[in-house]
């Protein structure tokens, strides 16, 4: 599904409308939150036990459980991400 024509269309035109967006507030926004993109990503399973763990349930409704738990997930993992950052040797895995 993955590997397809439609998407590498659909590849190609991000690509090249990334390439073409000029700067603002919400790029300089993206390009402060682009170095914690990766500890994000490895810390956000974890996030997600945690914040079931701490009381947000799969039995609240979608349109409020996928929101709360994201916005959750994000900051949290994105702080941690920053803390460790902080850290020299750590800085260069992350």
């Amino acid at each position: 599904a993955y590997m397809g024509l439609p998407t590498l269309g659909m590849s190609i035109c991000l690509f090249q409308l990334a390439r073409a967006w000029r700067e603002t507030g919400l790029t300089r926004l993206l390009a402060r939150f682009a170095p914690l993109t990766l500890g994000v990503y490895v810390f956000h399973p974890a996030m997600l036990d945690a914040a079931i763990h701490f009381g947000v349930s799969k039995d609240w409704p979608r349109l409020v459980f996928i929101p709360v738990t994201v916005v959750i997930i994000v900051t949290v993992s994105a702080v941690l991400t920053w803390l460790l950052r902080k850290i020299p040797f750590v800085r260069k895995i992350l």
